[in-house]
């Protein structure tokens, strides 16, 4: 993994807001598999840093990105060295085949 790939994750993850994402989480009574309890923050950040780390090792030279998702979170990181981290509520893909 390249320094500028984790210097641009340390630095999405300093801006990303786990405060609110636990505020959404409870107001959802959302919980992950094997808990009764809403994550603790603690529990989002190993997470979202567990997701960076398989991520950025499946990114190869021939994948433009690579991502991993789990309990609502998202990490994407791509070959320019960007990353993305997302939690999602809600989603919908339709994949047509022709």
């Amino acid at each position: 993994m390249n320094d500028k790939l984790r210097n641009n994750f340390e630095d999405a993850f300093s801006r990303f807001d786990f405060k609110k994402v636990r505020q959404v989480m409870r107001l959802l009574e959302w919980t992950w598999a094997g808990s009764d309890e809403i994550p603790t923050e603690p529990d989002m950040e190993e997470t979202v840093r567990h997701l960076f780390d398989e991520a950025s090792n499946s990114l190869s030279k021939e994948n433009s990105s690579s991502a991993w998702s789990t309990g609502g979170f998202k990490v994407e990181v791509f070959n320019s060295g960007n990353v993305n981290i997302e939690f999602v509520a809600e989603d919908s893909c339709v994949d047509w085949e022709e």
